[in-house]
């Protein structure tokens, strides 16, 4: 019988060595490489015939001489074998440590073998190794990779466990352009030729905090999926639980409906033959509370695996189906009432979701408990009647001594409602069909408003409030120069009071911040091109609620073809000195990114008319002077909303400007003001506000513009595009950019 290492090698096959990149070619001497040679077959028999120790004792000698090594009989990497050697030896530090040794060694190579990756990456994340997890991350890369580089249906297979955890938080249109839309926890289709380069730089495109030198995000995602796989796995897969799990982490509050209770045994289990506590099914409910009131979900196990379910799932067939007006159905809509009244009482203390139901459904339940008392009184009073101690018609007294008012009839009913105690079918019937109608809402509420994904890397830092744009301009050699301007709104360095007391509970004294920024460029695959840190140091004012950082501008050049810019802001608490420097900085207060992707760099053509973006400025109310004064003392503004009756300016260049046959150029500058409403029965409604046109002629193919934009009738609520359009008269050609803004009281 084959051992559990061979067993492996049978499933996986041959894999290819993928090339990384360049390294040192492998240099065994040809008699070295004979005796390694001779060390690999030697382990591979020991393998084939079941013994471990003999392959284990051959597998350290290759790794010895070379941990890189890569051998026709092992049919890839030794240290991929003498891994799962230790493993099965009961040594999983040394296993972990033989995946480590080996995956290095061959990098240093510019080799990759996908089989000891991807040991590696689940040995790292399922086993806790927090040390190799960033080095575990690029190993998964270099896997997602190996899709393009290799076609053997062997690395394919090695890829689905870590392709299912990804479809799950990929955006709709990268899912179809990688192939990735057409699996199923069953199915898995070839994917599109070029997807693994697609989903490498999309996640080096998901880097939540740029500013470190590695993806916190992607590490994040690889613990999350090993943690599925290891709680929330069945036969087939994974089951519901691991795909939220993996979409959204750990939910804020978490509990399972569980009917053990002392009432509702006394109540439902204990008069019945066929109900116990192994009829409801095993369920969880989860509730994200930091992403809304809609993102909760209620799971139950059925065969062996959970799904996501409605609050019907967890009656059992036995007492759902079959509720009507014979006495038998009778006494399954009983049973519906009391175990619905059980669910919704558990649940309603976690959300208010449930509380109104709980609410009429303990009503009707009283109810029940109200005329099983009087059938049990006239019950007494009947028997008592038979042995002559009753001889009236009054009050009578129940066997535990106290007065039970006899009613005439047991149609109590609820207060406003149809629904009576002698009815409990139609009561039982509607709260069913009130339940599915309001899960269904519920359904379609949280895939409204419920985030396709949500990443914990900021949760032990307060968000810092930022605003930022990006312009892009054409420089002299052809580049595109990118400028990046920010600022803060008022108040938004303050820290919270929870935040603020737990700084003085640590002892910390702070009387100042530093401000951290980090600009980052990408080329088209979000590789990272070049970095930019800048301090700025801040004393707390605390005596001023509105205290922020101005409008700041920071500049990036050399950009060509499509590229990309992430910018993170990290705010310390930190010490300054009387004369306001830096002294001893603190614990990390606040953060935030902002991300500009897939930008273009502007046409270098001359050929071709090019404009640049809109620069959007602040200018001084009321200075006296000309207007070119008042522009050059001009503040920027990034922020997205535009106080009502804001002076606002544009400043933009112009490019490429044709000569006509008297070496001059010619051209037309308009601007468009237009407000969009939404109305509540006619839809969305667009109407010009402002627009205005002014021709120009020069001497100079470059043009550099400013415009003071009349918002007179602009009204706080307003959604505007602001458009600006050039048009090089000489040569007809048309270029025009626009910015949009909300309109905010001021």
């Amino acid at each position: 019988m084959r051992n559990g290492i061979l067993q492996t090698a049978a499933l996986i096959g041959a894999l290819l060595l993928v090339p990384t990149g360049t390294g040192p070619a492998l240099g065994q001497t040809p008699p070295e490489a004979t005796r390694l040679e001779a060390e690999a077959h030697a382990a591979r028999t020991a393998l084939d015939t079941g013994a471990p120790a003999a392959a284990l004792a051959h597998l350290q000698a290759i790794a010895a001489a070379d941990p890189a090594y890569v051998s026709p009989a092992l049919d890839g990497a030794a240290a991929y074998w003498l891994g799962m050697a230790f493993r099965q030896a009961g040594a999983p530090e040394q296993a972990h440590r033989a995946w480590r040794e080996g995956l290095l060694a061959l990098n240093e190579r510019g080799l990759f073998d996908p089989r000891l990756a991807d040991a590696f990456i689940w040995d790292t994340f399922e086993h806790g190794h927090h040390d190799d997890q960033i080095l575990a991350a690029a190993a998964y890369l270099n896997l997602l990779a190996a899709l393009d580089a290799s076609d053997d249906p062997a690395v394919h297979a090695l890829l689905v466990p870590h392709l299912h955890g990804l479809r799950v938080i990929l955006p709709a249109h990268l899912a179809a352009q990688t192939g990735l839309n057409a699996w199923t926890p069953q199915t898995t289709p070839p994917l599109a030729p070029g997807a693994g380069a697609r989903l490498v730089a999309w996640w080096r495109s998901q880097d939540a905090a740029p500013a470190t030198r590695h993806n916190e995000r992607l590490i994040e995602h690889l613990a999350r999926v090993a943690h599925a796989r290891t709680h929330y796995a069945f036969d087939e897969g994974l089951d519901a639980r691991a795909y939220v799990y993996i979409r959204l982490g750990e939910p804020a509050r978490r509990t399972r409906v569980q009917f053990d209770r002392t009432a509702f045994r006394n109540k439902v289990l204990d008069r019945s033959l066929t109900l116990n506590e192994s009829v409801f099914l095993d369920n969880e409910f989860w509730y994200y509370a930091h992403l809304g009131p809609d993102a909760h979900y209620l799971f139950y196990n059925r065969d062996g695996h959970y799904e996501i379910g409605e609050i019907r799932d967890l009656l059992p067939p036995s007492i759902r189906n079959g509720v009507g007006v014979g006495p038998r159905g009778q006494r399954k809509a009983e049973a519906v009432v009391r175990t619905l009244e059980e669910i919704y009482r558990q649940l309603s203390m976690y959300h208010d979701d449930f509380a109104g139901r709980y609410q009429d459904v303990a009503a009707f339940s009283s109810l029940l408990d109200d005329q099983e008392t009087v059938e049990r009184a006239e019950r007494w009073k009947a028997a008592r009647r038979r042995d002559g101690s009753v001889q009236d018609d009054g009050d009578a007294a129940d066997p535990a001594g106290e007065a039970v008012p006899l009613r005439a009839g047991t149609g109590a009913s609820l207060p406003g409602s149809v629904f009576s105690a002698d009815q409990p079918h139609l009561f039982a019937q509607h709260i069913i069909q009130r339940g599915q109608t309001e899960d269904a809402q519920i359904a379609t509420r949280r895939a409204e408003n419920v985030p396709a994904t949500y990443t914990n890397v900021f949760d032990d830092v307060e968000p810092l409030p930022a605003m930022a744009r990006v312009a892009r301009f054409l420089e002299p050699d052809g580049t595109t120069r990118t400028e990046v301007y920010w600022g803060t709104p008022p108040g938004a360095l303050h820290p919270s009071r929870a935040r603020r007391r737990a700084l003085r509970r640590d002892g910390v004294s702070a009387d100042g911040y530093l401000l951290v920024a980090t600009l980052v460029q990408q080329d088209a695959a979000f590789r990272e091109r070049s970095v930019h840190v800048h301090r700025h140091v801040v004393r707390d004012l605390a005596d001023d609620p509105d205290a922020s950082i101005a409008p700041v501008t920071y500049t990036v050049t050399g950009d060509t073809g499509t590229y990309h810019v992430a910018l993170q802001w990290d705010q310390y608490a930190a010490s300054l000195n009387a004369r306001g420097e830096l002294g001893e900085v603190g614990p990390r207060l606040k953060a935030n990114t902002f991300r500009a992707d897939t930008l273009t760099a502007l046409a270098a053509d001359g050929r071709r008319l090019e404009m640049s973006d809109l620069k959007p400025l602040l200018v001084p109310v009321g200075q006296d002077g000309p207007v070119e004064a008042a522009f050059a003392d001009a503040v920027v503004y990034p922020a997205a909303d535009l106080p009502e009756g804001a002076p606002l300016a544009l400043y933009f260049e112009v490019y490429h400007l044709a000569y006509d046959a008297t070496d001059r150029t010619a051209y037309e500058v308009e601007y468009e003001v237009q407000r969009t409403e939404r109305g509540r029965r006619a839809g969305a409604r667009t109407a010009i506000l402002t627009s205005a046109s002014t021709r120009y002629t020069g001497t100079e193919r470059t043009a550099r513009e400013y415009i003071l934009v009349d918002l007179s009738e602009a009204r706080a609520g307003d959604r505007l595009a602001i458009t600006v359009r050039v048009t090089d008269r000489t040569s007809g050609q048309q270029r025009e950019r626009t910015l949009r803004y909300r309109i905010v009281p001021r």
